[in-house]
């Protein structure tokens, strides 16, 4: 089975957000009940924090579903995660029957942010939208001569070696001791 589709990434990246798009519309339907649950926290600026985290899951969805500033979208989003994480799932502090629910939601949790860190620091691979992969362009097969001097290559065409030879010149650089 090959899975180097270019929508395999877009997929992945619809399931990673479809929680924080939900969790987003949720708090914009359900504000009120949002406000109340939030309250039981002591947290301070409810509505604020509130519109803030609304933002995040929303805005934060569509860019890593797009693709388009996907990296620094997962980079707020996993911070965000991270906060939510340890105020709302912190199961070292639930009462008995409340905490393997919560250490379930911690554990969820980390899951979520080891996949957007990852999404962080690769991109969204195959560009927006799950499009044709990004390749890279192809090296030229001489590196600049002036880290060689003009000696050690005008040397080897007088010796009337081949571009294999040449190549092998134009790649060593004195930065590179030892091969």
């Amino acid at each position: 089975m090959k899975l180097d589709h270019p929508v395999i990434p877009l997929l992945g990246r619809l399931m990673m957000s479809y929680i924080f798009a939900t969790s987003g519309i949720a708090k914009i339907f359900g504000w009120s009940g949002n406000v109340a649950y939030m309250t039981t926290r002591h947290l301070p600026m409810i509505p604020v924090l509130l519109a803030v985290a609304m933002v995040i899951e929303v805005a934060g969805s569509v860019c890593v579903v797009t693709g388009y500033q996907a990296r620094l979208a997962a980079f707020v989003m996993f911070w965000y995660t991270t906060a939510v994480t340890v105020l709302f799932h912190n199961y070292w502090a639930a009462s008995e029957a409340m905490a393997g629910m919560q250490e379930t939601h911690f554990r969820k949790n980390l899951a979520i942010m080891g996949g957007l860190l990852m999404l962080a620091y690769s991109g969204p691979e195959n560009g927006r939208w799950g499009g044709a992969p990004i390749r890279e362009p192809e090296r030229p097969p001489y590196v600049s001569i002036h880290l060689l001097g003009a000696d050690a290559y005008s040397g080897a065409e007088k010796r009337g070696c081949g571009p294999e030879i040449k190549r092998k010149i134009a790649v060593k650089s004195p930065l590179r001791k030892g091969e």
